[in-house]
């Protein structure tokens, strides 16, 4: 974890790559595209991301990987591809050359509700055309709602012990006692629980908005692709408020370094049942390359 002063505290973990371009149409000529993912619906989509830290420079070195449950969806008439990910594994690495050492983990990421996404061909290359996702608020205030007001808590805000919540008014949620936050993995506390192991030893309840997406794909005949991954994430712990808090601010590594993997997965899981993340991660580990944490030993 790293302690950054509070006007950084809502600084993003932003990756240096082209953002989507939703109003752009498809490259033209190139209506089949997809086909090579036609043949299966379930993947396996491990994700890796390599930072440095935006102080520190080379002093610190910051790591994540992202192992996803992915099912491809195509409109053959239409020629859409849709992309539905449930995040099964969420995990990461802070180093520096002091010896400070912190690994974290989303707890339950495999209880989180499924993430919307569009794939699409431009320039030759496959990318993702996804809106940005909340995970562990709600992007508006309740209905309700009026600037400094308290107002009756949801039922799964059980952690507002007297049954109020804050109509606050910052951008993003800064406290679990936002009207905006959720329970996103279904833990009973505010928004997404995340685990430190090393330099401290605790666990953060945080908010995440997330506008990663998956660029310079390309698709293999057997339905593999390659691309890479552009990390944008804004993540803060929820005991935060104004104060001092923990909050990666980074500067990422190249993009070619930052890469998304896609393994194709048969109909069934080798038990002969429909998938789920256990199975998943379990068939990832066999097929996709398991060094991903690995920070690069040059380029970055």
């Amino acid at each position: 974890m790293i302690k950054l002063d509070p006007k950084d505290a809502a600084a993003p973990i932003t990756a240096d790559a082209d953002v989507a371009r939703p109003s752009e149409p498809s490259d033209a000529g190139q209506a089949s595209w997809w086909a090579p993912l036609a043949a299966h619906e379930n993947y396996a989509l491990r994700a890796r991301f390599f930072a440095r830290d935006r102080a520190l420079g080379n002093n610190v070195a910051f790591s994540h990987e992202i192992l996803f449950w992915a099912k491809v969806r195509i409109d053959t008439a239409s020629g859409s591809v849709s992309m539905e990910t449930r995040r099964c594994v969420d995990r990461g690495l802070v180093t520096s050359s002091v010896t400070l050492r912190d690994d974290f983990s989303w707890t339950y990421a495999a209880r989180l509700s499924p993430e919307q996404h569009t794939l699409v061909l431009r320039d030759g290359k496959i990318r993702s055309e996804s809106p940005t996702r909340t995970i562990g608020y709600e992007p508006a205030q309740p209905v309700e709602c009026t600037p400094g007001a308290r107002i009756a808590a949801r039922p799964d805000q059980v952690w507002l012990r007297d049954g109020k919540c804050e109509c606050r008014s910052e951008p993003l949620p800064i406290l679990a006692t936002d009207c905006r936050v959720t329970d996103a993995d279904q833990d009973k506390l505010p928004g997404v629980a995340i685990r430190h192991v090393g330099f401290v030893n605790m666990v953060e309840a945080a908010r995440v908005k997330d506008s990663c997406q998956i660029v310079e794909g390309v698709l293999a005949a057997d339905g593999r692709m390659r691309a890479n991954y552009a990390e944008n994430y804004d993540v803060l712990d929820l005991s935060c408020g104004n104060t001092p808090c923990s909050h990666n601010d980074v500067v990422s590594c190249p993009l070619e370094l930052n890469t998304a993997l896609f393994e194709p997965l048969p109909d069934l899981s080798p038990s002969g049942k429909a998938w789920d993340c256990e199975q998943v991660v379990s068939e990832a580990e066999r097929l996709l390359p398991t060094e991903m944490l690995g920070f690069p030993i040059t380029g970055c």
